[in-house]
């Protein structure tokens, strides 16, 4: 029904709308501070792409073109008569309504005879009797399709966001943890469709965080935050890790390679190609709500129509940082609060670690690390996040539970070993991606092996 089908895509809406409160183009904050401790401002004009693909685009209109709106649209809001038998309301394509952000409407399609986005067939290789693969065909899946909102102008500024959003996710389809793109054309897109858990009423972290409310000491619960947050980092891991070269061979994709080999601080290996790792991209909008849910439970940083693709100066080799532009406390860094009517900040992709930060605290915790985003409380939640106020850790994880077990527990160690990178204050002490994403990663491949020793202690027990 139309209420299932919201639900399920639910973070398709919040990740559009959430960058509807601070507008990419927004410079009204008024705070009159310094910015000792950001990135040193550099001359724009000078500092370039670090690589050729960040001015690309890949556009695949034909992808996009097959999708008859028109026809599955009236096909769509047919089926709510009585006079549409089922047979009839499997036809054809169905195109339903999602809901919208600032400037781009989103639709769930699903295409019932034509191309299959997620079908590979040189991955295909059973024949029936007669020789027809069709019939060990998967049935297609279901897509977002993104169209640029009836009431928008065709700026170029809306252009290079579907642009950048597009290229971003092209450049990250060796990773597992990051949602999927099939088209892009023009102010539209076709992306993997997130169908979340539990009948489509858990879409995005931030519901599922919440359904795990109360269970702060239970074994399973614990567990599974780990894996989801172990998945956010890696994610976030391969973003910063983007090589430069367009070539496949040179993109992270072992998990054994990015996280533990040439972990040495002296080493001279570059993940990206360009200095030593020095990040190609930043996500810049890392919440819980802009990390979808898939259907087995994993989650996917989705939303980059707002990331920033680093720059550098060509005479001192050195990043130049990006313009911060997005002011709101929720889940922001102390740097990023210093900009104003008559100062711009130049912020790098550290502001990302101290946003991972705070969605790891709401992963363990559930609740917001800044307490209840209401409009009137958010002066003083800037100035809280001015200072490196870290936020304030909720029960019963402060006091460590019953007998201090929470203060015991490997996973909660984790977590708490890789906020405090996180929430270092100064961005150039602030952990990298990499960094936090091994701490998890270790502590999951541990909880992994005792509990499979203990399966196996289990099994001999009952023999």
């Amino acid at each position: 029904n139309a209420n299932a089908n919201a639900n399920a895509n639910a973070n398709i809406s919040s990740n559009e709308s959430a960058t509807t409160l601070d507008h990419p183009g927004d410079s009204s904050e008024t705070e009159t501070t310094n910015s000792s401790s950001t990135t040193e401002q550099k001359d724009r004009k000078k500092c370039l792409p670090m690589a050729e693909w960040m001015e690309a685009s890949y556009p695949n209109c034909n992808s996009v073109h097959e999708i008859d709106m028109k026809s599955s649209v009236s096909s769509s809001s047919s089926t709510n008569g009585d006079d549409q038998d089922e047979e009839e309301e499997e036809e054809g394509g169905d195109l339903t309504f999602l809901g919208e952000g600032w400037f781009r409407s989103t639709w769930k399609y699903r295409n019932n005879y034509g191309y299959d986005y997620d079908f590979d067939p040189f991955l295909q290789t059973d024949e029936d009797e007669s020789g027809d693969e069709s019939s060990s065909r998967p049935p297609p899946q279901a897509v977002v399709l993104k169209t640029l909102r009836i009431e928008r102008e065709f700026l170029d500024e809306y252009f290079d966001l579907h642009r950048r959003d597009a290229i971003a996710m092209e450049r990250l389809t060796f990773s597992p943890y990051v949602v999927n793109v099939h088209g892009y054309c023009g102010q539209s897109a076709i992306n993997e469709l997130a169908e979340g858990i539990v009948r489509g009423k858990i879409t995005n972290l931030e519901q599922l965080n919440r359904r795990l409310r109360g269970k702060e000491e239970n074994p399973q619960a614990l567990f599974l935050k780990l894996q989801l947050a172990t998945g956010v980092a890696m994610g976030l891991a391969h973003v910063h890790n983007i090589h430069v070269s367009d070539s496949g061979g040179g993109r992270s994709r072992s998990i054994q390679t990015l996280l533990y080999q040439h972990t040495d601080p002296n080493s001279t290996h570059s993940t990206t190609g360009f200095g030593r790792s020095v990040p190609t991209m930043a996500h810049y909008d890392l919440n819980p709500r802009n990390i979808a849910i898939m259907e087995d439970g994993s989650p996917k940083l989705n939303d980059f129509n707002i990331a920033e693709f680093m720059t550098y100066d060509p005479e001192t080799k050195e990043p130049c940082g990006f313009r911060s532009r997005l002011h709101e406390p929720w889940w922001r860094a102390p740097e990023e609060m210093n900009t104003n009517t008559t100062h711009t900040t130049f912020v790098d992709e550290k502001v990302d670690i101290y946003a991972l930060g705070e969605v790891l605290f709401h992963i363990l915790t559930t609740h917001g690390p800044r307490g209840k985003m209401k409009k009137y409380r958010m002066e003083e939640v800037r100035a809280l996040v001015r200072q490196g106020i870290r936020p304030t850790m909720f029960e019963p994880f402060a006091s460590g539970g019953k007998d201090g077990y929470l203060h015991r527990n490997n996973i909660v160690r984790a977590f708490f070993k890789a906020m405090d990178l996180c929430f270092e204050f100064d961005p150039a002490k602030r952990g990298s991606a990499i960094q936090i994403a091994r701490i998890l990663h270790k502590a999951l491949t541990r909880e992994q092996n005792e509990r499979k020793k203990a399966k196996e202690k289990q099994q001999r027990q009952k023999q």
